[in-house]
């Protein structure tokens, strides 16, 4: 192979490279939780990003059984908590931030079951798959 062939290769695996680095990763170490009413419960949500925290943004939505077409907002991070879902204030923050986005849930109810969805933007990094997804059953 000549030397400009070899350049060739060099110059695909540093675009590669280059690309790679710019790939958030989010994963769920569970897909489904079941929780007794009145307990505590962590929704785990781990990322992996090559960009610093300046820009980190997440955001917790939830998919209700009683009404699952109609997500709801529950929290947002967005260098400093916001919750959007009343009935969670006071019951829910985030545990590992910057370096994980999981939440833990207390003094479970009823009502806190359905499909919670994380989130995950942190410029200029690009999420993919970009949203990690969970069931919770409170039983």
């Amino acid at each position: 192979m000549g030397s400009s062939g070899k350049w060739i290769i060099w110059t695909l695996c540093a675009c590669f490279a280059a690309r790679q680095k710019t790939a958030l990763r989010i994963t769920m170490r569970e897909s489904s939780l079941e929780v007794v009413r009145g307990d505590s419960v962590l929704l785990p949500c781990s990322f992996f990003t090559f960009s610093d925290f300046s820009s980190l943004n997440v955001i917790w939505t939830l998919a209700p059984f009683s009404s699952p077409k109609t997500p709801v907002q529950v929290i947002v991070f967005d260098h400093g908590q916001v919750i959007k879902n009343p009935s969670l204030i006071g019951r829910v923050h985030f545990t590992g931030l910057p370096f994980s986005a999981d939440i833990i849930l207390n003094d479970t109810q009823v009502s806190d079951g359905g499909i919670y969805r994380c989130m995950v933007n942190n410029p200029p990094d690009t999420a993919d798959p970009g949203v990690g997804e969970l069931l919770l059953s409170v039983l």
